[in-house]
């Protein structure tokens, strides 16, 4: 249990000597795994979706958190690209519109559930994070050309 529960206290502090590391130029157009405040806010929601009673009552959701827990950590020192939040702009929606129409989506959800849809919206960006970049792995190992290359 303690290990589990530290890990993301460790995994935080392997990422950010990482990001000290690497650091040379400071591009911010996405990062290189889960950032730290994502990953603490999906732990936190995981939380509030289900109840901390239910939680502690339910011996399959704490695997389940245990698992999140887990997997948030890895995902923080992952080299796993996740875009960073785009500006609400009409530029931004030109740019990038699944992305800048998702975050509004998302945020509709989230304030239409009144913050019990956290959790899920998180999740998704997670786990979308984690498709694509198997998608982007698997057509470069499959065409040689990185994913989003349309030429």
């Amino acid at each position: 249990g303690t290990l589990v529960a530290s890990a993301p206290l460790v995994f935080g502090a392997l990422r950010l000597a990482r990001f000290n590391v690497q650091l040379v130029g400071f591009s911010k157009d996405s990062f290189v795994g889960v950032p730290i405040p994502l990953s603490a806010l999906v732990l936190v929601a995981f939380i509030f979706f289900f109840g901390p009673d239910v939680i502690q009552a339910d011996a399959t959701l704490q695997h389940v958190f245990t698992a999140v827990i887990a997997a948030c950590g890895l995902l923080m020192v992952s080299t796993i690209r996740y875009p960073t939040l785009p500006k609400f702009t009409r530029k931004a929606f030109r740019e990038q519109p699944w992305l800048t129409g998702g975050c509004v989506l998302g945020g509709i959800i989230i304030a239409a559930t009144l913050g019990k849809g956290l959790f899920p919206v998180l999740a998704l960006v997670i786990v979308a994070g984690v498709v694509y970049s198997a998608y982007g792995q698997t057509r470069k190992f499959l065409t040689g050309k990185p994913a989003g290359k349309s030429k």
